[in-house]
């Protein structure tokens, strides 16, 4: 099943990671379809704990055993010469692809820095584990970055982590996770811990970034208008599934998926009476003992026998758009409700 064009950069097929907990083990991100297209930005949404950041970590190798267990990883990567499936990569091969072709910003920039060394350190360990080791090239390349992301290179590559706030700590590694001129770039929560003004501010880096160097993105987020302006399509993710993928302005205007459309309805505007805003009723499933049938159905309103029995595979609603559903067509592509 084709849930993007025929132009695309990454590929997952049946992608299920396994995590172990106290009472178990849970499939974290179980049996993913999903294709980004070469030069576009998708956005990657859904509430806490619904997998998303588990797709990106298993994307970049980075997940705890048990990990992943099933599917293909499928990377069209210059370096290697095509396509080629990222879980099966010997581990020194992969090496050579994560950083240079495939990076990732993870969520808390905190949390990415070393705070024992500045932050021009982190620019020169990187490029020296990957054989770049002119230390003058190196420092070139991260001031251009610096500026590009909208921070002054003279002051903050001799800074130390702690010395600079929150948004320009998210900036500079943002920077530094394009001085080895990735081709896809994942964005787990950039403006997850950011004020307004600086969400604002990496909206607009992001938005620069993405027309000056024309680098393909997945950005994550629970803030569903965060990406309004930035992403073409958006993958809607439920339970550890994706459960609606499509283009931005019509799963925004005409949402099928029954989550979806509520997740949607949360969202307050100007026009918006405030007693018409309502939470999902119901709770997240649980991770170890999920509910049978479609994820959704003990919160859905549409749910019927073969919603708790059966589980549901995609329907194409419209060219390019996708619902995992067994009432898509049925509930068709009316707006939030």
């Amino acid at each position: 099943m084709e849930l993007s064009g025929e132009d695309s950069i990454l590929e997952l097929a049946g992608v299920t990671v396994t995590y172990k907990m106290p009472r178990g083990i849970a499939k974290v991100v179980d049996g993913v379809d999903l294709k980004v297209n070469e030069g576009e930005v998708l956005g990657l949404i859904g509430e806490s704990g619904s997998g998303k950041s588990m797709l990106a970590s298993a994307i970049m190798r980075v997940v705890p055993p048990p990990g992943i267990t099933t599917g293909s990883i499928i990377f069209k990567s210059e370096l290697l010469n095509g396509k080629i499936d990222l879980l099966k990569l010997p581990l020194t091969k992969f090496r050579q692809v994560r950083w240079k072709e495939l990076a990732m910003v993870f969520q808390g920039a905190m949390n990415s820095f070393n705070p024992t060394i500045r932050i021009k350190e982190h620019f020169l360990d990187t490029a020296s584990a990957h054989g770049w080791h002119d230390r003058g090239e190196v420092l070139e390349k991260a001031s251009k970055l610096l500026e590009l992301v909208r921070l002054e290179p003279g002051r903050v590559l001799d800074s130390f982590p702690h010395e600079l706030s929150g948004g320009m700590k998210q900036r500079a590694l943002i920077a530094l996770s394009l001085l080895l001129d990735p081709r896809l770039l994942i964005l787990d929560e950039p403006t997850s811990a950011l004020d307004t003004v600086s969400q604002r501010v990496i909206l607009d880096v992001l938005k620069d970034i993405y027309h000056r160097l024309k680098l393909t993105m997945i950005f994550i987020t629970h803030d569903v208008p965060i990406i309004a302006g930035l992403a073409q399509r958006v993958a809607i993710m439920y339970a550890f599934k994706v459960v609606e993928v499509g283009p931005i302005e019509e799963i925004f205007r005409a949402p099928v998926h029954p989550y979806t459309r509520g997740l949607l309805s949360t969202i307050p505007s100007l026009t918006t009476d405030i007693d018409e805003i309502k939470p999902i009723p119901g709770r997240h499933p649980d991770p170890i003992n999920p509910p049978p049938g479609c994820r959704f159905h003990p919160r859905c309103p549409y749910r019927d026998e073969k919603c708790m029995k059966e589980e549901p595979s995609f329907i194409e609603v419209k060219p390019g758009h996708f619902v995992l559903c067994h009432k898509a067509l049925e509930i068709g592509g009316g707006g939030a409700s």
